[in-house]
């Protein structure tokens, strides 16, 4: 993409790998693999690579989600070839040093111990593995866990990056103040020797299926003297590519999407139980990942949870979207689309989510008079028929202060750990 008014560059290796390919003995290897490419190549120490980022100005961005990685940076148009040439050298050529792998692996032990003393980083992170399974692709946690750190080698590191890290896998996306065939000449020449022996094969996603079935179910982890209780309540829902997929979009949005959206409004402006109470959904392949929560006051935790579910009955059918908040939250959703293109960097990342989803390339050309379709009914339709009517909840708190008010939900209540196994049944 072609944006000449800023003399700068971005521009992502778009790789369709991601944490959903981690072997099952070693959830985490993806992101560790992608975290290590920057501690040296044949060619360059890490000492070095961080001096020339420095030089340029620039910051890598070398990141593992589910379903994809990318390896990339931003920088002024004249700098693009060398930055171009120093990524390209560390998908080529990373060589994992092994002191490196120790640091590094250090570093990334400690911060998952300290992220027990979030109660909602916790939250973030158990609450896919309820939902999926705590082993299972999309449940397990992405930056791996304390075990991974004890447990892996070198030689993990370089086959998953020999099977993963390819040109076949791999789309480059370019954005700011140069030609296409200028990027073109310039990839070509850093990159005509590519060879990455990348598997055919890959890991696109589970089916709802897959997902528990046990809905209705409340899920307590105790973290002991926890300042506040944090809530998620949701489901597996629909895949990315589904027709219901912009009809949710919107219902999202006044769902828990944004500020005056229904959630915030009930459990903020009118019952100050909390800071903020939100909604959101992380689209993949063949499912989609569907929560409700935030953090909310100890002592109103199960009031807070009660309203939490009051709320899902109702957008199913108590009390369905009506005109007016959904000509609001359309309008919105239409008033932010260019928002979404102001730098080159955001231009970027809605390239990357075309190669995520394979969509077409006037996709976004059309996206707004495809928001425009989206029909009252069709709102009120996927309230009715893709919220869940038992949402699975969890809670993030301390048990002795919340658990009584929770049993009085009438739900049933199983206690789990920092990973989401389940290591308790408890009465509801």
């Amino acid at each position: 993409v072609e944006k000449r008014a800023v003399p700068m560059v971005a521009f992502g290796f778009v790789l369709t790998r991601g944490a959903s390919g981690d072997p099952g003995g070693l959830p985490g290897l993806a992101s560790f693999t992608t975290s290590m490419l920057q501690e040296g190549t044949t060619t360059r120490s890490s000492e070095q690579i961080a001096q020339e980022l420095e030089c340029l100005g620039s910051q890598l961005v070398a990141s593992t989600a589910r379903e994809h990685t990318v390896v990339g940076t931003e920088s002024l148009a004249r700098h693009f070839p060398i930055a171009l040439e120093l990524i390209s050298d560390l998908l080529q050529h990373p060589t994992f040093p092994e002191e490196e792998l120790v640091r590094v692996g250090n570093l990334r032990r400690t911060a998952l111990r300290r992220r027990r003393d979030d109660a909602t980083a916790l939250a973030d992170l158990v609450a896919p593995a309820i939902l999926y399974g705590k082993d299972s692709h999309y449940g397990h946690p992405m930056d791996g866990t304390v075990d991974l750190f004890e447990a892996v080698r070198r030689d993990d590191l370089v086959d998953h990056f020999r099977a993963n890290y390819g040109p076949e896998n791999t789309t480059i996306a370019v954005v700011g103040d140069i030609s296409l065939d200028e990027a073109v000449k310039l990839v070509e020449q850093h990159l005509q020797s590519w060879k990455g022996p990348g598997s055919s094969d890959r890991v696109t996603g589970e089916e709802p299926a897959d997902a528990t079935n046990d809905t209705g179910s409340l899920y307590l982890l105790d973290k002991h003297g926890a300042a506040q209780s944090v809530i998620r309540a949701g489901g597996v829902g629909v895949p990315r590519h589904h027709s219901d997929y912009l009809p949710l979009v919107v219902l999202n949005y006044l769902f828990g999407g944004q500020f005056t959206a229904r959630l915030n409004k009930n459990l903020r402006q009118d019952k100050g139980y909390s800071y903020g109470y939100r909604s959101s959904i992380d689209w993949y392949k063949q499912s989609s990942l569907f929560l409700a929560g935030g953090g909310v006051q100890t002592a109103v935790t199960s009031e807070a949870v009660a309203e939490t579910l009051q709320e899902f009955a109702e957008i199913r059918g108590d009390r369905p979207v009506g005109q007016e908040e959904f000509l609001l939250a359309r309008t919105a959703l239409l008033r932010q689309l260019p928002s979404s293109f102001e730098s080159c960097w955001q231009v970027l990342q809605q390239l990357t989510q075309m190669v995520l989803f394979d969509l077409p390339d006037d996709y976004y050309r059309t996206l707004g008079s495809q928001v425009e379709a989206v029909s009252l009914a069709d709102v009120q339709r996927v309230g009715r028929e893709r919220v869940g009517s038992q949402p699975t909840v969890l809670v993030v708190g301390d048990r002795d202060s919340i658990e009584s008010g929770l049993s009085s939900l009438g739900l049933p209540i199983h206690m789990v750990d920092y990973e989401g196994k389940l290591v308790q049944d408890g009465t509801g």
